[in-house]
């Protein structure tokens, strides 16, 4: 191992459509992958047996530094909401802002959103028996966790996330994965004896990764591997656009630069790859870093929207008081889209999503 690696020890989903669309409706219709990454395999010693301790005390997104969670949240206003139609819904307050999350939305594209996470698990070690436990962190409702299951079968597979709601509702789709509610900003409360760490669209919500990223490879034994992926969302139109209008009337009022979501990387406004391999390189035996550009074929520029309500949009729109402002901002923020993503001969947008990958042997 290099260096001194580690100290042992221990529609927006307020439901503006009447009906909730079926998976055939809300489903991309297929996506295009544009891929860069250095091609060399894990050496040898990343399938040495480890030596194997107890758990002391993910597809979706999670929130791994929020709090007031809660799940008796009020509708915010939003249309459709009514019996028989629930849908899971969090207070969420990041910084001085407070926001609803909804897993339902977010969930409509499950299968794009889970893709990436298919990709990072394709670059981990093969079952040969020597996999005996993993983690994975910001687990949402487990989508991430189950591939890590299929992967390893005979592992014992745990999932972290610090949304109770979200781990319950992990604990219901896989009873056979173990969940357990813990920030990941608190990481050293976990064992550093993990084969696998494993986390997937969950460090862009957290904030200082000069110290959660290291702390994250700590949590892995000698000869295991460390997995990330996380969007590269700071200077995609799309989100500066959201940004844009934060800070524009009428809905400065109610967002405002302070209300603009946050996004956490190294690299001040322009995300930085050589930081990262920086980072990293350091405390690990072998790094590897590569970005892949997703490109989501949505139906039209409302398919855009119904993307982003689950995700990049929903803060913005949880701060607004009313329906009308509401889709005052989703008009506004089509308006803007077209001038950046044209529509193709058969009405569809393709949305591209820029995303970042490394894998760390330690």
């Amino acid at each position: 191992m290099r260096g001194s690696r580690r100290s042992r020890g221990s529609r927006n989903g307020f439901d503006h459509s009447p009906d909730v669309p079926s998976k055939d409706e809300t489903v991309s219709v297929m996506c295009f992958i544009v891929t860069r990454w250095p091609r060399f395999p894990l050496c040898p010693s990343a399938y040495r047996k480890p030596s194997f301790r107890g758990f002391s005390q993910k597809d979706g997104i999670s929130f791994p530094y929020v709090s007031n969670i809660t799940d008796d949240v009020p509708d915010c206003g939003g249309r459709g909401s009514r019996p028989g139609n629930p849908a899971i819904r969090l207070r969420i307050k990041v910084g001085g802002m407070t926001f609803t999350w909804d897993a339902k939305q977010y969930l409509k594209f499950s299968d794009q959103r889970t893709r990436p996470s298919r990709d990072l698990c394709e670059r981990l070690p093969a079952d040969d028996g020597t996999i005996r436990k993993a983690l994975d962190i910001g687990c949402g409702p487990g989508n991430s966790t189950a591939l890590l299951r299929e992967r390893y079968p005979h592992a014992r597979i745990i999932g972290i996330d610090s949304s109770e709601t979200m781990v319950e509702s992990a604990r219901v789709q896989h009873p056979d994965i173990e969940f357990a509610v813990q920030d990941a900003t608190a990481l050293e409360k976990l064992d550093d004896d993990f084969d696998i760490v494993f986390t997937n669209a969950c460090l862009q919500w957290v904030p200082d990764h000069r110290t959660v990223i290291p702390e994250m490879l700590r949590r892995v034994r000698d000869g295991g591997i460390a997995a990330c992926q996380f969007p590269e969302t700071i200077s995609q139109r799309t989100h500066t656009i959201m940004r844009e209008l934060a800070v524009e009337p009428p809905f400065d009022q109610y967002i405002g630069s302070a209300g603009a979501r946050p996004y956490c990387h190294l690299g001040g406004e322009r995300f930085d790859v050589n930081a990262y391999y920086d980072l990293i390189a350091p405390l690990s035996e072998h790094a590897q870093v590569w970005e892949t550009t997703y490109w989501h074929a949505l139906a039209g520029y409302e398919g855009v929207v119904e993307w982003y309500r689950g995700t990049g949009m929903r803060p913005y729109l949880s701060q607004l008081p009313t329906d009308d402002l509401r889709e005052q901002y989703e008009r506004t923020f089509v308006n803007r889209l077209r001038a950046v993503y044209p529509e193709q001969r058969d009405g569809t947008v393709l949305l591209p999503m820029r995303r970042f990958f490394f894998v760390a042997q330690m």
